[in-house]
């Protein structure tokens, strides 16, 4: 009965790493919302780095850090005590906005792409993460988590709450 046991518990060990191995490394996750404040009110709030941990509840501190490239770099403590270095590798005023992940000695790496849209009565804002899991045990443990990630749902309702309490006043 033991040596069944044993082969049976290798068996399962052995699906364990073949599934890991098959799971995708790469995800995309992409949220969009619409908004009634237009884009001059919308850019001020995701473009200011330093304010960030006044309306994003997981954003414990900002710190900048040397810039790479003309690109500015930073890191933001969280509320589970993780950090993350983040550049911003793109940004055109009130339309466009790219963040990437700094680190590479992280398990994961990736970039959230903000757009935002003009409307006739405000504007529409996507969010969209594409990230990397290079880490076989973190994929693992990712593919049990909603497909688009919580800090995306997350980052868009603080998003909206914070435009409801005035945001930040336009350029």
């Amino acid at each position: 009965m033991r040596g069944f046991l044993l082969v049976v518990t290798g068996v399962v060990a052995l699906l364990a790493i073949v599934g890991v191995a098959v799971l995708p490394g790469q995800r995309v996750s992409s949220q969009t919302i619409y908004l009634t404040e237009p884009p001059e009110f919308v850019w001020p709030v995701i473009a200011d780095i330093e304010n960030g941990p006044q309306w994003r509840p997981e954003l414990v501190s900002v710190k900048q850090l040397p810039d790479n490239n003309g690109h500015p770099v930073w890191s933001e403590k969280y509320t589970d005590g993780s950090t993350a270095n983040l550049e911003t590798i793109e940004a055109v005023p009130r339309r466009l906005l790219v963040r990437r992940i700094a680190q590479t000695s992280l398990p994961f790496s990736g970039t959230w792409t903000i757009e935002i849209v003009p409307t006739d009565d405000g504007s529409v804002v996507t969010l969209r993460e594409d990230r990397e899991i290079r880490n076989p045990i973190v994929r693992l443990l990712a593919r049990f988590m909603d497909g688009r990630g919580p800090t995306v749902d997350g980052y868009l309702k603080a998003l909206v709450s914070q435009l409801g309490k005035g945001g930040i006043s336009p350029e």
